[in-house]
């Protein structure tokens, strides 16, 4: 593969079939991001400009057709309405809108205020998005298309796991999320406690879930705070928290995205929540934790670290593994994607992944769901994976 420059990054397609995977060089298929030094655009909280956001949204049925665009075999938009055609153009699949075709699908009223919320910005003759807007269970969520920043609003695969697993089906009078990101987490825990505080580190993301509490008119419900995890909370305990943290292992010296990068060993941020959940859970508190780890065959290595954790801080532990990856999956795909981060050849990263996971002695990546309570010190390890 080219070494990285500053001019460009090789563009590169990658085709996974079963375990392995194929690197096929096309110049069509920009897939990976390339190092910028522009700043992200800041979203605007605007909350009249907001509701009008909404109401447009609801009245094109977009939530809809955004579901039905996703599955097989998708959607054919072009016989849509104008108003629907240009939403999903522009916010569900990344595409430009000539300045012509946006006025008259939007109007003169409403175009304007995209642009002043930050959705999307003028590009010569065209509107270009700056988010994606996705609904899930109801509710509407934007996120940031561009991830060539370290810093970025996130959602993804793991995104939408985590939604099937909150407690919906039970309630609280409070709840936490950490490490919130777009605010999905807390959002969707409208119908489980009364009232919802989430935290995230990065201010982008925060404003993301501003924005995103505003979009679903919870602003009396969730309150959004900047911080390092339990830091702005102290002394408060809750019937609920909840997390998706950064979990990726990454070698230390080298650059990831801050939603994602988890330390060598993908435990970074999990540690610090793991051992500091039980002072903030309220009596008969119930918390959730989804994330990806290294391990054998046996098991993943954060077994161990849970079962010291659970007898030291008195939890009840039940450890659920979603799915069992082989690490060659991973050493293939992640240095593509350090590739965007990093001003190194692509050779380099690849042993520098190999290295990590050399020193780990991990076979597998595991995608899991920690579920914890307060109770004696028991963990229970739930395989899901199959064979």
């Amino acid at each position: 593969m080219a070494e990285w420059s500053n001019a460009a990054v090789s563009k590169t397609v990658i085709v996974v079939r079963r375990s392995e995977v194929q690197i096929l060089h096309s110049p069509k298929f920009p897939i990976y991001p390339i190092m910028q030094s522009q700043k992200a655009r800041a979203i605007k909280i605007d909350l009249k400009a907001i509701r009008h956001l909404r109401s447009l949204l609801d009245e094109a049925c977009y939530n809809l057709a955004a579901d039905i665009a996703v599955r097989p075999p998708g959607l054919n938009i072009e016989g849509l309405p104008e108003r629907l055609k240009a939403f999903l153009k522009l916010f569900h699949l990344n595409r430009k809108l000539t300045s012509i075709c946006a006025a008259h699908a939007f109007g003169k009223k409403f175009l304007p205020e995209f642009v002043k919320l930050g959705l999307v910005i003028p590009d010569g003759r065209h509107i270009k998005p700056v988010c994606g807007i996705r609904c899930i269970n109801g509710y509407y969520f934007i996120y940031d298309y561009d991830v060539s920043s370290c810093d970025y609003a996130y959602m993804g695969e793991d995104t939408d796991i985590f939604a099937r697993c909150l407690p919906l089906n039970l309630h609280g009078k409070k709840a936490l999320d950490l490490c919130t990101g777009t605010g999905i987490q807390a959002i969707l825990l409208d119908h489980s406690a009364d009232q919802i505080t989430a935290v995230d580190i990065s201010a982008r993301a925060a404003n993301f879930a501003r924005f995103n509490v505003a979009l679903n008119d919870l602003g009396s419900k969730v309150t959004i705070l900047r911080g390092d995890l339990f830091e702005p909370v102290k002394g408060k305990r809750f019937d609920f928290i909840v997390s998706n943290p950064p979990y990726i292992p990454i070698p230390e010296n080298l650059n990831f995205p801050l939603a994602a990068k988890g330390g060598e060993d993908g435990l970074l941020v999990l540690k610090r929540i793991i051992a500091g959940i039980k002072s903030y859970l309220a009596k008969n508190g119930l918390g959730l934790v989804l994330g990806i780890t290294p391990g054998a065959r046996r098991a993943p290595f954060i077994l161990d670290m849970l079962t010291k954790t659970a007898k030291t801080s008195q939890l009840d532990i039940d450890l659920i593994l979603l799915q069992r990856k082989p690490k060659q999956v991973e050493l293939n795909v992640r240095p593509c994607f350090l590739l965007g981060y990093n001003r190194k050849p692509f050779s380099e990263l690849k042993k520098a992944m190999a290295d990590l996971y050399a020193r780990t002695k991990a076979d597998f990546l595991y995608t899991y769901l920690i579920r914890l309570r307060p109770g004696k010190g028991r963990v229970d390890l739930v395989d899901l994976c199959g064979e």
